[in-house]
């Protein structure tokens, strides 16, 4: 990979965090800290309430898969993957957006974001989703350290499995929209951040392994050996 190349994935790395740490800001400006961003967020609620049966106990039914030691099994797979194609760099890169993107939406959640009782409801602050953090950051984390054949076809996946465990999340009454719209995008924002350091990291530099000479003396046809270097490597 060329430098200008490099230095236009980081700053693309960058603009992708930048953008996603304020909008993640915006969402809970919204939707937690004003009146009419609180009511469409409990009209959807709500209106997910209404829902067959049916679709309540299958929500409920994906979200009790995350037990503990799944979640832990599963934010294991980015690094694993990564180690087991010898890839260091890449490991400690999955590890750190996985880790990264959960630490950050607990500590968001707990300690940060505030929910002011605007509609008289009593609820906690339930921004971001943890349970969509997981998954999103797993999913995303595994598009990064993946060969690039295999990018397209896990990002439809990764897709598919963290839409598919927001809207359980809203189905189950656990969560609001804007509870998933925010933990997309803190593993989105941790996404770019590790995208800066992988494009900016000290690359390898190339050997050049010369190849003993054929004897045949110094025609067109037989460079000097230190100028031979072995094509296919």
């Amino acid at each position: 990979m060329t430098p200008t190349r490099r230095v236009a994935i980081a700053a693309l790395g960058l603009v992708v965090a930048l953008c996603c740490a304020f909008a993640t800001y915006v969402v809970h400006r919204v939707f937690v800290g004003t009146e009419v961003g609180q009511t469409a967020d409990q009209a959807l609620l709500e209106k997910a309430a209404t829902l067959p049966v049916a679709a309540a106990h299958a929500a409920e039914s994906v979200l009790s898969l995350f037990t503990v030691p799944l979640v832990l099994a599963v934010c294991a797979v980015p690094p694993l993957v990564a180690v087991l194609r010898r890839s260091p760099w890449h490991a400690v890169a999955a590890l750190v957006l996985v880790g990264g993107a959960n630490i950050t939406t607990q500590v968001l959640k707990d300690h940060v974001f505030e929910r002011p009782d605007l509609l008289a409801l009593g609820a906690p602050n339930s921004l971001p989703s943890g349970h969509t953090t997981v998954v999103a950051s797993v999913m995303l984390g595994l598009v990064l350290i993946v060969p690039s054949a295999w990018r397209r076809p896990a990002a439809v996946v990764g897709l598919v499995a963290t839409l598919l465990v927001g809207l359980a999340t809203i189905v189950a009454g656990w969560h609001r929209l804007s509870d998933v719209a925010a933990a997309l995008l803190v593993s989105l924002a941790w996404s770019g951040l590790v995208l800066v350091v992988m494009a900016l990291r000290p690359q390898p530099t190339p050997v050049a392994v010369p190849v003993a000479g054929t004897g045949r003396g110094s025609g067109p046809g037989s460079a000097a050996p230190t100028e031979r270097l072995t094509a296919r490597r």
